[in-house]
Parts: structure tokens; sequence; C-alpha cells
């Protein structure tokens, strides 16, 4: 897939000079059928298709397809959903005419969006996600008058090759081969059509170069390489390549459809994320035990002898009811347990908190507390600096490059780890490269972290930041990237001869992170000397997302009370409370300057 929604007159222009992958076209244009035919009613009935959720018809909202393989779970294209939320989208099944649906289709929001960890968006290897829907697909052989609703199954891991089967793919996509002769027209009923899959290697000499692994373990290529003719196209993104086992006559499911160059093009087959690669992974996935836990301490620091209150939270996110679970959560070392503060049943034995609890319901949940008292004699925290951006903010300062945006860092209380407020730097969409700079007083001690907390909706491998340290007031900055011990940088940003990223080529915070996470950087080899950080979110001129958020900064050793909790097999996140026996000078008050305030700001 492209990265996002082109105009159509770009488009055009285009597709007369470029190959194009199937991402070309972002919600809702997405690929379709090319040298099919109208498929019967009801003959796929495991087919979906992603609707926009602000758009009431269907043909001017479906974007994507998908695939039904249980009564709660849809598999599809990780392209299809990587920028988006629950709430920008629904699953339409039972459904062949998209301007005129059947009676009795059923229409459902997801619940979860779970990409596959290994999804690469430049190469689009593994590119499959799971979608758990908040209420169960109803399960049909199509009476009355509503179309059948079938879940498929998926091919076995030890599937092989599959070179050679002739296999069917299904879709709403464009029926116009590109880029010859181009341009679009989009059905309303559900296509399909025949094409052989052919073997990785022919797939990779096909695209340039058999060496060149272009076409990955992951993927699977079908089409008739040397015609072309017949495949899939903007639409289709995310739809069913389905085989028919020989024995049995069982369809399953052998392939999504991912990207390409054109769309029924000589010489470029489509390709396919590979199923038997991931049927493990969907079948664990979907029957696991769906539980999510969290766990949140009631301070970011605490003094020798002081109490610290902790927060558990349990959630049943499956599709069934889990009869039993067994929390623990073992007290953290240099404290105890105070007396009579443990909550829902909690049972302490040797240093270790035990909850039982039977049968939780489908969507339950269960919460427990308990508090801890500090020991007089634990080992002090060596506070050298902390800021939770609450009050004065002498220390930093802004800037941006002047070759690019004049858009700066700011204070916001749109969103805060602690407190009220933290900094903020917009996701911009054109080129930016905007500075946030921490001066920090006197001589850095020995052995010192750097710990912030941040927050952050940046567009995944384009825009992204980092974090920088000069010792020499700002003349030169290097990157702190290898000396980060915890929460490291996400990935290595797109180079891209079209959409300029001053950061472009470097490893960065990039995509989403969907709740606050505290990055740790080891400062030991800056001891000695006067430092200035540095934390820079580049951007390119396509496309923008929220920003970048940080909060709660501080500079010490790292005498820290951490605690998680544990229930099957799940680890909770961890909670990390700093032991200080006094905290840094309170800051003034400082009221809240605005997302867009002009430079410079707040500093005058």
């Amino acid at each position: 897939m492209c990265r996002k929604l082109f105009s159509i007159c770009l488009l055009l222009f285009l597709l007369l000079i470029f190959p194009f992958t199937y991402a070309v076209l972002a919600a809702p244009d997405q690929p379709d059928i090319v040298g099919g035919e109208e498929a019967l009613p009801g003959a796929w009935p495991w087919q979906v298709a992603l609707i926009s959720s602000d758009v009431t018809n269907l043909y001017d909202g479906q974007y994507c397809g998908a695939v039904l393989v249980d009564d709660f779970w849809v598999v599809t294209a990780a392209h299809c959903v990587e920028d988006a939320d629950t709430a920008d989208f629904e699953v339409a099944l039972g459904v062949h005419n998209l301007i005129k649906p059947e009676a009795n289709y059923q229409r459902i929001a997801p619940k979860d969006i779970f990409i596959h960890p290994d999804y690469d968006p430049y190469s689009y290897d593994s590119d499959i996600a799971l979608i758990r829907l908040q209420t169960p697909a109803l399960i049909t052989e199509g009476e009355g008058e509503g179309l059948p609703v079938q879940p498929l199954v998926l091919v076995a891991p030890d599937a092989g090759s599959l070179a050679g089967f002739l296999a069917t793919v299904t879709g709403w996509g464009n029926q116009i081969a590109q880029p010859d002769p181009g341009g679009y027209d989009y059905p309303a009923t559900l296509q399909q059509v025949e094409v052989p899959i052919v073997s990785n290697e022919e797939c990779n000499t096909a695209y340039g170069d058999p060496d060149s692994q272009v076409i990955t373990e992951n993927m699977l290529c079908a089409g008739y390489i040397y015609k072309g003719g017949y495949d899939s196209c903007y639409g289709d993104s995310g739809g069913p390549l389905v085989i028919q086992m020989p024995e049995s006559e069982e369809w399953q499911l052998a392939g999504l459809v991912s990207w390409g160059y054109g769309c029924a093009y000589p010489g470029s087959p489509g390709v396919y994320t590979r199923i038997s690669e991931f049927t493990n992974w969907v079948t664990e996935f979907i029957e696991r035990p769906d539980v999510t836990i969290s766990k949140s301490a009631g301070a970011l620091v605490v003094k020798p002898g002081g109490t610290l209150d902790y927060n558990l939270l349990v959630t049943n996110d499956g599709a069934q009811i889990d009869e039993q679970l067994t929390l623990s959560d073992e007290i953290p070392t240099g404290t105890t347990v105070v007396p009579g503060s443990i909550s829902g049943d909690g049972v302490l034995e040797e240093g270790i908190i035990t909850w039982n609890i039977t049968g939780m319901a489908v969507d339950g949940a269960f919460s427990a507390d308990f508090s801890v008292l500090v020991d007089e004699d634990f080992l002090d925290n060596e506070f050298y600096f902390f800021d939770d951006m609450e009050g004065d903010v002498d220390v930093w300062s802004v800037a941006h490059d002047p070759d690019f945006a004049y858009s700066d860092w700011s204070v916001t209380s749109m969103l805060a780890h602690s407190g009220s407020y933290s900094w903020f730097a917009p996701n911009l969409d054109y080129i930016g490269d905007q500075y946030l700079i921490l001066s920090v007083p006197g001589v850095l001690p020995e052995d010192m972290l750097l710990r912030f907390e941040h927050y952050y909706e940046i567009e995944a491998g384009y825009d992204g930041g980092v974090i920088e340290i000069s010792t020499n007031g700002g003349d030169n900055w290097i990157d702190l990237g290898p000396d980060i011990i915890e929460n490291d940088y996400d990935l290595k940003l797109y180079n891209s001869n079209v959409y300029y990223n001053p950061l472009a080529g470097r490893y960065a915070f990039s995509g989403y992170q969907n709740f606050w996470i505290q990055t740790v950087v080891d400062l030991g080899k800056y001891a000695g000397e006067e430092i200035q950080i540095r934390f820079r979110l580049g951007t390119d001129d396509f496309f923008g997302l929220w920003g970048w958020f940080v909060d709660d900064v501080q500079i010490g050793s790292n005498t820290v009370i951490s605690n998680q909790v544990e229930v099957h097999g799940v680890i909770s996140n961890k909670t990390e409370t700093a032991v200080v026996s006094f905290l840094p000078t309170d800051y003034a008050y400082l009221p809240n300057v605005g997302l867009w305030a002009e430079y410079p700001q707040p500093f005058e």
C-alpha cells in the first residue's frame, strides 16, 4: 500500500509513469479484481469488507477486504489497519452487493487491532493483522433472505510452497489493469478471479533479481507471469486468496492480498501474505486466554520510610469466560506490606500476594490495591535533576531549523504523564526540524541516568524523534540512541527522494505508542561535562499525525522500586518509583502557552 490517500488526478498521472504497489490508494479506494467475473452471491461466505465508520453507504466506504476466521476474529493485511483506530472502520459480512446490500447483512465494530510484530511497512513483510470484533459474527448457512456467513480454515503450517495450485481471489477492487490501460472501475458486486500460485524463486526473478529476496518467505505470489491480465488490484488488499484441497475439497485460506507492481501487469504477479507462515500465530492468538493486565504506582518518587500505593487491573478481552485466573505480585525488595491494605481477597505469603479469581466474564474486569512501606534505610537515590513541567521552565529552550517549518515545541495541557502539563511537538505535514533543549545545570556527576516519560503518535517510518547530547554549548550534537538502555528507538526512518525529512536514514521514535513509556539513557560517559539534552522531531512534507509529548524528565542514579504483576503467564507493565530524600526545588506555576503559540515560547 502507499502511504496515504492521493488525489485522483495525481494517481492518474503517476499510473502512467510508475509501477505501483496495491497500497496506492488508502481508504476508500483499495484494490479490486482484474480479468475476473462476478461471484455467485454467498459463494465465499468468509469474505469481509472493511468500511470507513463515518460512511453509511457500503460502496462509498469500502476500502479493504478481510477474512472471517472465527466468530470473534477477522484477519486482514496489516497495511489496511496500520494507521487505523478501532473507531475508524467497521467490518461488513454477509454482503455481495455494496450498493444494495442483502437482507440481514452484518456490520460490526472492531474491539481491538493486533498488527503482527514483524510487519515491515517498507517491504510489506509479515503483512498481516488480526481484528477482534466487539460482538461475535452470527454464523449462518444463509437461511431466509440473508447470505451465509462462515469462518474459513487456514492452511497448515507445513503446507509447503503451494506452487502449481490454482487459487481464487475475491474482492470489490478496481477491474481495470494498471498501468496499461489505466483508469478506474469499481464494481458494486463481489468479483472473483482464478490465478496460479508460482514459486518464490520465479517471483523474485520476475521482479528483477532471483537473489534479491524482494519476495520473502512470508510472501506468496500468484498470477500469470508472462501474459498478465488476471490479478487483484486497488481495493482488494487484505482479502482472501483461497485454494481447494484435493482430497477433502475443503476451501482454505492460503494468502492475503498484499502488494504488487501495477495490476495484472505482465512480469509482475500479485504478491500475497503467505498464511502458512502465520497459521500458528493466528491460532494461538485466537485461542489464548485474552487477558490484559496493567499496574500503576501512586507516585513517581517516594522518600525512605514513605508509603507507596499500587493498583492492578485485569480485564478479560477474550471471546469466552475465563474460568480461573491466578494473579501473583512479588513485593518489591526493601519494602513491607502495610497491614490491611490488600483488597480483592488477596493473600500474602512469603513475600508474594496472590489473588484467585473464578469465572471472569467476557469484558469483565478485576481491580485490586495494596500499599507498601519503604524501609527507612533504603539506599537513597542521587537525584541530580527533575522537572515535571508544572512550574518554571527556565532550564529549557525551544528552536527550529530556520530553513524549514516555523513551528516549535510548546508546553501543553492536552496530555500529561503526571500533573497537568507536558512538552509537545506537533507531527507536521510539512518539512520540520523542531528542537526542545534542556540545559542541565552544573557539571554532570558520575553514573547518571536520564529518564523521561513520553507518548507519541508519529507517522511510522517517515517522521520521527531522536534524543541528542551536546558537551560544547550546542555547537555539535551526538545521537544518544546507542546509550539507550530501556525502550529504544522503534525503527529506521525511510530515506526518500520524494519526501524529505531532516532525520531521514536515522533510527528514531516513530509510529504509535498508545501509552506513556519511560526511556532510560546511560549518561555515564559524559560525567564531568556540562551538557545539553535535545529532543528533536523531524517531519517530512506529506502527512502529519498528533505528535510527541515529553514529561517527567529526571537525571539521577538508578535507585528505584520496581514492581510487576503476572497472570496466565502475562506480565504487566513495570512500575518504577525513584527513592529520594528530597526533591529538587519546586518551580512556580506556568500557565498553558497553547499548542500553536508563536516562537519564542514560552521564553521571552
